[in-house]
């Protein structure tokens, strides 16, 4: 193991305290409103059994997530009572964080007497009620878009010769199979895929959430094997993929799933496209992975090349060595907004179409959920792109 490994583990596992600590603090924030706006006022809500249920609907998403090689009912039951809070504490935060920034500037005006009903028993039962509906009906409306797709339409003509002068390419990126992703979700999603009648099909990594074990045990392969394609189906690896640290055994499953994987390689299809798929930008973190031009050295450039890398990053190289159209996810376009904002300035492009002087990039909002299993201000959709001469 080189420093360079070396150095990475050590960071990783300096974020993870980190993020637990943060998690532990943010959480522990939004409990003590919650108990001070609301249940404080109520007379049988004993204290000690609020903290109690409320750290063990906090805390779920964990063990879900260390025993995820074990999947069975009741860790995936865990795991979508965790996201589901994940999605609600997102919300709560900002609702108490501009509560807060009202009452600072409300003090600053010297306005004791709003001040003042706003700390009354009365008005904060009422307060808390009415943020507890409206917070029950964002999670609530953002799990009905988590589970309903749309196809996103787009047109490309290129300045090369295309096989039959049009192909339709069908792009999904970020399914994250787990343990609330499951079998019934990727079956509709091999239902929509076909019926499209594409060409070729490719993934754009994070076919998995983060372990290859749900996979396996719901017997994906036998789904996505009834993917019908002209030209096959091939796909890259995302980040989540690598976090297992078995990437050889994913692709082993991938590959027997009829998904042919494509590391810092391209591929001929049909005598009439490249295409080409990069390792992921995390999994080769200390590793390094190719440079573009070293992947397409030797390939007829009088052909369109199509690139598939996960995260949206480096397309001014790509545009520089001749790629045509580059796919890419991992963004999720933010999946709750207003995280659609950080993504937007993350990213040069976080979602949609960008045309960089010959290079046309697509990036997916994707199919699948991570974390909260909800999507507002974002939407799951299939990606469905008819490239013609």
């Amino acid at each position: 193991m080189t420093i360079q490994n070396i150095a990475y583990k050590i960071l990783g596992a300096l974020f993870f305290v980190v993020a637990i600590a943060l998690y532990g603090g943010l959480n522990y924030y939004i409990g003590k409103r919650i108990w001070l706006g609301l249940f404080r006022h109520v007379s049988f809500v004993n204290i000690k059994v609020y903290w109690v249920i409320y750290w063990a609907i906090v805390l779920c998403y964990i063990p879900a997530m260390v025993l995820r090689n074990h999947p069975g009912r009741i860790l995936s039951l865990m795991e979508l009572m965790g996201g589901i809070w994940m999605g609600v504490m997102f919300y709560l935060f900002i609702a108490f964080l501009v509560i807060d920034l009202i009452r600072l500037l409300l003090r600053k005006a010297g306005s004791e007497g709003v001040i003042n009903m706003m700390a009354s028993g009365s008005f904060q039962v009422v307060f808390s009620i009415v943020i507890g509906i409206i917070v029950v009906f964002f999670v609530a409306y953002g799990m009905r878009e988590a589970s309903i797709s749309k196809v996103s339409t787009y047109n490309f003509d290129v300045s090369k010769p295309v096989q039959d002068s049009n192909m339709k390419i069908v792009m999904i990126s970020d399914i994250h199979i787990g343990g609330i992703i499951g079998r019934s979700r990727v079956e509709n999603m091999v239902k929509e895929i076909n019926s499209l009648n594409p060409d070729l099909v490719l993934f754009a990594g994070d076919i998995i959430d983060s372990s290859l074990e749900p996979f396996k045990e719901q017997n994906m392969g036998e789904v996505f094997r009834q993917i019908k394609s002209s030209y096959g189906v091939y796909g890259c690896l995302g980040n989540h993929e690598g976090f297992d640290g078995n990437v050889g055994d994913i692709v082993k499953e991938y590959d027997a799933a009829g998904i042919r994987i494509l590391q810092d390689e391209a591929v001929l299809v049909n005598n009439s496209v490249y295409v080409a798929g990069r390792v992921d930008a995390s999994i080769a973190r200390g590793k390094g992975r190719k440079k573009i031009s070293e992947i397409l050295t030797g390939i007829d450039k009088s052909k369109p090349v199509i690139m598939l890398d996960h995260q949206p990053l480096e397309f001014s190289e790509e545009d520089k060595e001749g790629v045509d159209l580059l796919l890419c996810g991992h963004t999720h376009r933010g999946q709750l907004a207003p995280a659609n904002l950080i993504t937007h300035r993350i990213y040069e492009l976080d979602y949609g179409y960008l045309k960089k002087g010959n290079l046309n990039i697509v990036v997916s909002s994707g199919y699948g959920t991570w974390g909260p299993p909800m999507r507002i201000g974002s939407q799951s959709e299939i990606v469905e792109i008819n490239l013609g001469h």
